[in-house]
């Protein structure tokens, strides 16, 4: 595969992997919005059960950005305070570690299974709420099929002169690392697909 198609599998994996954190994101957000409301005002009441919905509201949206902005929402709205938002905020640091390690398993082979049931029940339902959970769900088939792209395209890179050169550079300079790290995140909006890549 030449540097040219490389990169373009690079960037093609990377617009579905984009496109599933915002479908999926959106989908659940829409689904369980007004109820979710309410069971983090309860859930917030115990630090820990805070922290584990955090971690697993992270692990099932597939991006702590997601969740901070929620919280964000919720705190700004007035339903809940900082000192009940921050259990939370932790534990979605936990479920980006979950969700590392649930792609780390190399599930891909069952992204077209996972997409071909969200897209089954977001085109067949007729309540808004089903068909939410639908776009979730193939949402989450587009992030595991679009990080494996991604890397089978970072696969590449060595039989690729060019950009094996611009990535043994930039390995040789730790700064640069931590600045395309979060440059990428910036981008991503999610650090977990930054760590995936990396893994």
């Amino acid at each position: 595969m030449t540097s040219f198609l490389t990169l373009v599998s690079f960037i093609g994996g990377l617009i579905l992997l984009l496109y599933g954190l915002t479908l999926s994101g959106h989908g659940l957000e829409e689904a369980v919005g007004f109820r979710l409301r309410g069971l983090l005002t309860k859930l917030t009441q115990n630090r820990l059960l805070g922290a584990l919905f955090g971690a697993l509201l992270t692990a099932v949206i597939q991006s702590s950005s997601a969740t901070t902005v929620l919280l964000v929402r919720l705190v700004n709205a007035g339903i809940l305070s900082l000192f009940q938002a921050i259990p939370i905020l932790l534990g979605a640091d936990i479920g980006t570690t979950f969700t590392v390690q649930l792609i780390a398993l190399d599930i891909h082979a069952l992204a077209p299974l996972i997409m071909g049931i969200g897209f089954i029940i977001h085109s067949g339902a007729k309540r808004k709420g089903v068909k939410s959970i639908g776009a979730a769900i193939l949402g989450f088939g587009f992030i595991i099929f679009g990080l494996h792209i991604i890397a089978v395209a970072i696969r590449e890179i060595p039989a690729s002169p060019r950009l094996f050169a611009w990535v043994t550079f930039i390995s040789q300079w730790p700064i640069l690392l931590l600045i395309f790290a979060a440059l990428l995140t910036a981008i991503f909006h999610s650090s977990a697909a930054t760590l995936c890549i990396t893994l």
